[in-house]
């Protein structure tokens, strides 16, 4: 996995405009771009086996020679010629940052951690960097040392300064082990399988991104606008619930058929209103029928599902907000007017 996804970083990397040009955002279309000509590469010149194999593959090669090229860690003094991994372009490139760190620990003893500091600037020193690591073919990040004559009469100081050195995405989550076998899981869904560039992209985006709702990003619209036409239903529907109290409340108990009687008429002006949207539904319908289906002709079911429920929120609320208020003979029939009214 580690192997896998640092070789996937560094073609991406290897993909941006220029030398100067940060890592490509996930879903961007340099990053489509660079996966799209991996897995050309791997049908043309490449296999399934040779893009899954790990670094037993390489050793083996290693020993016995038979290559013409290899893509591994950097190892100095071999044999072997050296370049830069080839970029989108001539100029670019891309290699991952690899090696071992120094730090220290902040609860360490302050003694002890100024020591430490000394030891730290002593290694990284411009002279020290020199001697052991520059003249002996390692990586120094110290570059100015590839300009020094003494050092680029032992090594090959225009292949150090061509390396453009990339990192791995460990702050991208809390918990880079996971992320990162996630992560490659969802590449190797283009790579084998029939998934799309930008599929694949967006679900790896999607393990980090943060979505905030809202009716003016092309990012959320959709969203954002689904989310006020639920609230304003619902407060819609609500508001309506609340007046039809306030009309109990102002006729009284004593007035329950009358009540009755105005909660029937509201019901009867949704049947209405109902049976005009699928007559006007039924003509678009018509109409369109001998070109194509419009999406508007689903209105009807919709239109009908609507008002059905609507009906049956009426009935739920004032069987159980205005019926225990009545008494029994009005409860009766206050609850058999709107059953067969429902019905």
């Amino acid at each position: 996995v580690e192997v896998g996804i640092c070789s996937i970083n560094e073609f991406i990397y290897s993909f941006r405009d220029s030398v100067d040009s940060p890592f490509p955002y996930i879903t961007s279309q340099t990053t489509v771009n660079a996966l799209e000509k991996m897995k050309e590469m791997k049908k043309k010149i490449g296999s399934d086996y040779i893009f899954k194999s790990d670094e037993g593959l390489v050793f083996n090669l290693l020993s016995t020679g038979n290559f013409l090229f290899f893509k591994f860690w950097y190892i100095p003094n071999m044999p072997y010629a050296h370049t830069v991994m080839p970029g989108r372009k001539e100029g670019l490139s891309g290699s991952t940052v690899g090696g071992h760190n120094f730090g220290i620990n902040k609860y360490s003893n302050i003694t002890k951690r100024n020591e430490v500091i000394t030891a730290f600037k002593y290694l990284t020193s411009k002279d020290i960097q020199k001697k052991y690591i520059a003249m002996d073919n390692y990586y120094t990040p110290i570059l100015s040392l590839y300009d020094d004559e003494e050092v680029c009469s032992v090594v090959d100081c225009n292949y150090y300064k061509r390396i453009q050195l990339t990192t791995r995405p460990t702050t991208a989550s809390n918990d880079y082990l996971n992320y990162s076998e996630i992560y490659m899981k969802y590449v190797y869904e283009f790579l084998y399988g029939n998934k799309t560039a930008i599929e694949v992209l967006k679900k790896i985006e999607n393990l980090t991104k943060i979505y905030n709702y809202s009716i003016k990003t092309d990012d959320s619209i959709y969203y954002g606008v689904r989310q006020f036409l639920c609230i304003f239903y619902s407060l819609s529907s609500y508001s309506l619930f609340y007046c039809l109290r306030i009309i109990w409340a102002i006729f009284g108990r004593n007035e329950g058929k009358s009540v009755t009687k105005k909660i029937n008429k509201y019901l009867d002006i949704i049947d209405k209103n109902n049976n005009i949207n699928n007559e006007n539904n039924s003509g678009i319908s018509n109409s369109t029928s001998n070109r194509s289906v419009h999406p508007s002709t689903n209105n009807v079911g919709k239109t009908s599902a609507i008002a059905s429920m609507s009906r049956k929120i009426i009935h739920y609320h004032y069987r159980t907000g205005i019926e225990h208020e009545l008494s029994n003979d009005q409860s009766s029939e206050f609850s058999y007017a709107l059953n067969s009214t429902i019905n």
